[in-house]
């Protein structure tokens, strides 16, 4: 598996971005009478995994958070000479919650102004995943000259 991992001030932006989310919308179930099932629950590490990456990228953009069946993530564009491709990048996950219960709009409206995030430095690698870690190697360092 590959991973495309931001660099280190995008993490730094990303996870503080999920912290405030995570933080609102887990606030927004409580004050409604909560089930704990619908809490949301940090997942990491911030990169997105794919089966492979394009050799070529012209520009990488991070959004703001989406909701797709129990995970929070945020939606990573990569453009090529060809085609743009969406990736994720989960961060929060929703154990026991349809997507129709879920209240976003609370949590949204915390959200800190960074987003669309451009990404100019940025590595891809690959990653061997074991239960609570992971192992990178073969990584390869990009920096792009035109970014958002």
């Amino acid at each position: 598996m590959k991973t495309l991992i931001p660099h280190k001030d995008a993490l730094a932006s990303l996870t503080n971005a999920a912290r405030t989310f995570i933080s609102s919308y887990n606030k927004s179930i409580s004050a409604n009478g909560g089930d704990r099932t619908k809490f949301a629950i940090p997942a990491f590490p911030l990169w997105a995994f794919a089966q492979d990456f394009p050799e070529k990228i012209i520009r990488i953009s991070i959004q703001g958070p989406r909701l797709e069946e129990k995970a929070f993530y945020f939606p990573l564009y990569i453009q090529t000479d060809m085609k743009v491709i969406e990736q994720k990048i989960i961060f929060a996950r929703i154990p026991d919650a349809r997507p129709e219960e879920v209240p976003l709009e609370q949590a949204l409206k915390t959200m800190p102004e960074i987003f669309p995030l451009g990404q100019r430095v940025f590595r891809t690698a690959d990653v061997l995943l074991e239960r609570n870690g992971w192992q990178v190697y073969n990584e390869r360092w990009f920096k792009l000259t035109n970014s958002d």
